[in-house]
């Protein structure tokens, strides 16, 4: 009887720790560095932070600077880490860039394209691998994204021709006195292209002159170069559209510097000046009064935008909208120093 009664304890035991075990492994909490969440799949399993990647053709220009850091700040308001690459104006590290992001399993990537034809092949790994893409200030050729957001690049064509327009009628000069160089970006991108359009069309509208279009392919250099040659065959030049402040007004200052032509609005022989972008060169040539008027990128809303569709995309959310195009913000002397605009933010 005693051996019995300590076989039937030894068995109760048993299935004791049996149920203990089984009852044990039915939830795990696993933390994330952030918070608590409870993982009610497999036993062992962890809950996987979402990630979202960002590629910019350089990283340390001011507007892909910009860029950048705003999508910092709605990944970090969505609790998702946030990674950074620059692709250094070079279109093999960009796709590689992409391709590293895909192996690492990242829930979503941002691309600022170097090369919009280039991309296609990384962008259908990368759909392969269901995580979204959302183009940014330049669409993709190849594969499928979820968004394109960027500057309406028409729109801030014509905004400078309005700008310009203004700035005469506050000279006091009547519009179809204007004679105008226009300095072309990149007419292969579809950013320079677009903004010459705009400005040519709301140019004609307005009856402003366009003497000659010079191509700089964003460079300052060319910038410099064709400011010289315009001048030098048209004496009447009054006025300059420069496709990208950033990539052109240097070259510009300096080569109306080199004929005595650079003085600042209000004084007689103004060079009337507008452009698009509004980096910080440009914004201190506004304060001069060499720069009359810029149709400001709206760079900050374009990367918090960017972020927060790539987001909502890796969440399972439906995108709205399969283009968003942001509009000018139009800046001249009386505004400025506003900190809405994009170059009075950096650090």
């Amino acid at each position: 009887m005693k051996t019995n009664f300590s076989k039937r304890i030894s068995l109760f035991l048993a299935m004791l720790m049996i149920f203990a075990l089984l009852t044990g492994c039915g939830s795990e909490t696993v933390k994330d560095g952030n918070s608590d969440t409870t993982n009610t799949e497999t036993p062992g399993s962890e809950t996987k932070k979402m990630i979202l990647g960002i590629t910019v053709p350089a990283i340390d220009a001011d507007g892909f600077k910009v860029n950048v850091e705003s999508a910092a700040i709605v990944a970090k308001e969505r609790n998702v880490e946030f990674i950074s690459f620059s692709a250094q104006n070079s279109v093999e590290k960009q796709v590689s860039q992409i391709e590293d992001m895909i192996a690492q399993g990242v829930s979503a990537i941002i691309i600022n394209p170097t090369d919009a034809n280039a991309l296609g092949v990384a962008i259908e790994k990368a759909n392969a691998a269901n995580i979204p893409i959302v183009a940014m200030d330049g669409n993709i050729s190849g594969g499928k994204i979820a968004c394109l957001v960027e500057s309406d690049n028409v729109a801030h064509g014509m905004a400078a021709a309005d700008l310009m327009a203004e700035a005469a009628k506050k000279a006091g000069i009547p519009l179809d006195q204007l004679k105008v160089l226009e300095l072309l970006g990149d007419q292969a991108t579809t950013s320079g292209l677009e903004r010459h359009e705009g400005f040519e069309a709301r140019a004609k509208e307005l009856g402003i002159e366009i003497v000659v279009s010079l191509p700089t392919m964003w460079q300052n250099d060319k910038a410099y170069a064709a400011t010289l040659d315009a001048f030098q065959a048209n004496d009447g030049i009054n006025a300059i559209f420069e496709a990208s402040d950033i990539a052109m007004h240097s070259g510009v200052e300096a080569a109306l510097t080199q004929i005595n032509k650079l003085l600042p609005a209000g004084e007689d022989g103004h060079i009337i000046i507008t452009a698009v972008d509004g980096g910080p060169k440009g914004m201190e040539a506004i304060r001069n009064k060499y720069i009359d008027g810029i149709a400001t990128q709206q760079l900050i809303m374009m990367g918090k935008k960017s972020a927060e569709i790539a987001i909502d995309a890796a969440e399972g959310k439906p995108v709205a909208e399969s283009v968003v195009r942001l509009l000018p913000d139009l800046t001249f002397f009386e505004n400025v120093d506003s900190k809405d605009h994009w170059a009075n933010q950096l650090k």
